[in-house]
């Protein structure tokens, strides 16, 4: 009985480190502690009302390019992005430029991830404005080091008038490093 124990410990033994080798070949989707590169292009609806009751309220839709860099920023998958859209509206001479700081969570260690932004922006063009914005999205995994997503997102400012944003987005992540 001992010696059937003993040869069954030291079968797992062995097993055990070939396992684990096994694992390491396996692609690592998830991203923690790389730092990333985001290219996204999409289309943008904004409301802007006047300041006085006199000022009309318009709507401008256009579209739009972002630009971010994001750092790691926690060991549960969030990571810090600093980012600008460029964007254009739709009469001659409108366009959108605004710089923003987000905080995105994601969710999940597969090829599919959900993932939550919340962050910040300056509107300085066509009018200027501060404020918050809040958006969602999947992404999927094309490699350990770059993943398609969609992205929608709702915004709020306020400068020259009240500013309401609605958003959606095609992008592309590309990341640096290794992951995990």
């Amino acid at each position: 009985m001992r010696l059937g124990l003993a040869i069954a410990l030291i079968t797992v033994g062995f097993a055990l480190p070939a396992s684990g080798q096994a694992v390491s070949y396996l692609p690592i989707l998830d991203h923690r502690d790389q730092p990333s590169l985001t290219l996204t292009s999409g289309f943008e609806h904004l409301v802007l009302s006047g300041r006085k009751s006199s000022d009309r309220t318009s709507s401008e839709p256009g579209a739009f390019a972002d630009l971010a860099f994001g750092l790691p920023a926690s060991d549960e998958g969030g990571e810090g992005i600093l980012g600008l859209r460029i964007g254009t509206g739709p009469d001659e001479g409108t366009r959108l430029v605004a710089p923003y700081l987000a905080y995105r969570v994601f969710a999940g260690y597969d090829e599919w991830k959900t993932f939550f932004d919340i962050g910040a922006f300056a509107r300085l063009l066509p009018v200027w404005g501060a404020g918050a914005r809040l958006g969602v999205g999947v992404q999927y995994e094309l490699s350990e080091n770059a993943g398609l997503f969609v992205a929608t997102g709702g915004s709020a400012a306020y400068g020259d008038g009240l500013q309401v944003g609605f958003d959606v987005g095609l992008g592309l992540q590309l990341r640096f490093g290794d992951p995990g």
